[in-house]
């Protein structure tokens, strides 16, 4: 019985490799189609998948295990993913960690105070948003490295 099995198993690698080839070509059309949508990504809340634009998040909050989205327009958005899970999605030249609990947009920014707080703004709305020290020089030299 043994070498029945052991004959068997070298019949079955081949057919092991042809997911790797729709991987590959999955990962292909992936790539194209994220060259479209670099400006927005899918979001999961409340039952329903949805684009949203990456200009319109103003800041992104962390609350255990979940994410809860600001935009400009005032729509929160309570999503079922990490902030570290989040961040890898949005272009990092744009979304700065300036707390472990806070991403922020830094078009949105207006000021920073020494008093560890960033002032986001747009529109007439404004949001005052934490700033840890350990990332209080950081956030500064990305500001006034120009």
């Amino acid at each position: 019985m043994k070498d029945i099995q052991t004959n068997s198993k070298p019949l079955l690698k081949p057919k092991a490799l042809s997911p790797s080839l729709r991987i590959v070509s999955t990962n292909h059309r992936a790539k194209n189609l994220s060259t479209r949508l670099q400006d927005r990504f899918w979001i999961h809340a409340k039952d329903e998948y949805r684009l949203l634009e990456i200009d319109k998040i103003t800041y992104i909050k962390a609350i255990s295990n979940y994410a809860q989205i600001q935009c400009i327009d005032g729509q929160r958005e309570l999503v079922s993913k990490t902030l570290s899970a989040i961040a890898v999605h949005l272009p990092p030249d744009q979304f700065i960690r300036c707390h472990k609990s806070y991403l922020i947009n830094i078009d949105h920014v207006i000021s920073l105070s020494k008093s560890s707080k960033v002032i986001l703004k747009y529109g007439g709305q404004h949001w005052e948003i934490p700033v840890s020290r350990r990332k209080f020089t950081s956030l500064l030299n990305s500001f006034t490295s120009w």
